[in-house]
């Protein structure tokens, strides 16, 4: 068990002073990860699977950061060895790249697209009103939903809607003054992560 920044700095020491010794870690053990002989990937799947429009970027990200370390052999146990993310790590990246770029353009997606998240929890009803809200102050741009609310606790859920906009309109100061007069409670993210 890693809680800090320090005992991280401390059992990889130790780690290093130990011969033939194992560590076993999640992803943010990786900036600590010195250059080792074998790295096994439990699983990259569950990153892949992430609803994510930067998933097979993250993946691919972890798993080269784990090749860069490793002297020997790299295993990686997948149920998507077809996987774009599988193929371009016993290749070339730009492959990956090259294809992720078309995808993005085809589908609108960064960097072709700025995505503007909006997000906000609350009851049921509350959900709705802001719904409604989102709905009719945005309606005049390239907005993706308001989607479905999902439940995060009894009572409780969340909501999303994604305002898409060209690169060459943002930052636009009229969309800015138009985003500032929804209510606090409805957080806002340049390009998030998760937009479903």
């Amino acid at each position: 068990s890693v809680p800090t920044h320090k005992v991280a700095v401390q059992k990889i020491s130790e780690f290093t002073k130990t011969p033939g010794s194992i560590i076993i870690g999640t992803e943010r053990m990786v900036p600590y990860l010195p250059h080792v002989a074998l790295t096994v990937v439990a699983s990259i799947d569950s990153i892949l699977s992430l609803p994510a429009w930067r998933a097979e970027e993250h993946a691919l990200s972890i798993l080269h950061a784990l090749v860069e370390r490793t002297d020997e052999h790299v295993i990686i146990e997948t149920r998507r060895p077809e996987s774009r993310v599988m193929k371009s790590i016993t290749s070339s990246p730009l492959d990956f790249l090259r294809d992720e770029l078309k995808e993005r353009h085809a589908f609108g997606y960064p960097p072709y697209k700025v995505f503007i998240g909006l997000t906000w929890e609350g009851t049921d009803a509350h959900c709705a009103e802001r719904k409604n809200l989102v709905a009719t102050l945005l309606s005049d741009l390239d907005l993706v939903g308001p989607l479905p609310p999902e439940a995060v606790s009894r009572g409780q859920y969340r909501q999303r809607a994604v305002v898409r906009v060209e690169p060459s309109e943002w930052p636009n100061d009229a969309l800015i003054a138009r985003l500032e007069s929804l209510p606090v409670d409805i957080a806002i993210t340049v390009d998030p992560d998760d937009i479903v």
